[in-house]
């Protein structure tokens, strides 16, 4: 496509094909059905998981006020420089990997041996992996 044709105003080829295909599209009904069963899912996913990660990066920002948020100031980075300085924030750091670090070594094998055992189970296999499994989703 050459500059002249965009001056004409002249759509590219590639945009005519795209813009035929999203109005195919639009006019399906499995389209608006997909849309209607996922749209409670995004909504969900939009209210309590990402809302909350933006509200969070707003607060790491700002001198945040409990009583009164919306006066509260903005500092920038900050917070995040006073809490690097923190002494007892790398002791903290610290603890929380050694303690991740321990907790997997330490329940790897078990998991492991666990799955062994499961598998190896005939009689009654669904009611071990059910009474496993319920734990894990409750």
């Amino acid at each position: 496509m050459t500059t002249s044709s965009i001056r004409r105003g002249v759509p590219a080829t590639s945009t005519v094909k795209f813009s035929v295909k999203l109005r195919k599209t639009l006019k399906r009904p499995q389209f608006w059905f997909g849309l209607l069963v996922l749209a409670p899912t995004a909504i969900w996913y939009i209210i309590f998981a990402y809302r909350p990660i933006v509200m969070a990066f707003r607060m790491a920002v700002v001198d945040y006020r409990l009583l009164n948020p919306a006066a509260s100031p903005w500092v920038g980075l900050k917070n995040f420089n006073t809490l690097f300085e923190y002494r007892n924030f790398w002791i903290a750091v610290n603890n929380t990997l050694t303690y991740a670090l321990f907790n997997f070594l330490g329940m790897l094998p078990v998991a492991m041996l666990l799955a062994y055992c499961l598998v190896s189970v005939v009689r009654g296999r669904p009611f071990y992996q059910w009474a496993l499994f319920v734990p894990v989703v409750v």
